[in-house]
């Protein structure tokens, strides 16, 4: 399944849960307005301050994160991922501003929930999120 955001309200507001069959922790935005080289994509974070969000299976159970695009505002962006009790993690760092990037996570093992930190918070955005059960 690929998540793309593009039902995003303009203006931004929190990720629903579950949204498109993952659950969002309350650190999950999205919007419709076009930043950091996406049109609709999600956020964490109200400030440019570190910020760590979870992506949880919810009530479809465990589910193998494939990749995502992310991208950056800030020229200064690190995106980092934690397959929570698997120990497998990928990340990223990104220092060109507004052109997204893919990160695979070449992850083999299903999860119930992935933590996901951006190093300078809403300056990174991530669409095109790529996941399977």
């Amino acid at each position: 399944m690929e998540v793309t955001f593009d039902d995003a309200p303009a203006g931004g507001a929190n990720i629903p849960s579950p949204y498109a069959g993952l659950d969002w922790s309350a650190e999950w935005f999205y919007e419709q307005d076009a930043y950091a080289g996406f049109g609709p994509q999600a956020y964490l974070g109200t400030t440019g301050g570190a910020t760590t969000g979870t992506i949880s299976g919810g009530a479809g159970g465990p589910f193998l994160l494939k990749g995502l695009l992310a991208s950056t505002a800030s020229g200064a962006t690190t995106l980092s991922l934690t397959n929570n009790g698997t120990g497998e993690s990928a990340s990223l760092v990104l220092t060109a501003v507004n052109t997204p990037v893919t990160l695979t996570t070449g992850w083999t093992k299903l999860s119930t929930s992935v933590g996901v930190t951006v190093s300078d918070g809403f300056n990174g955005a991530i669409d095109n999120l790529r996941y399977f059960r």
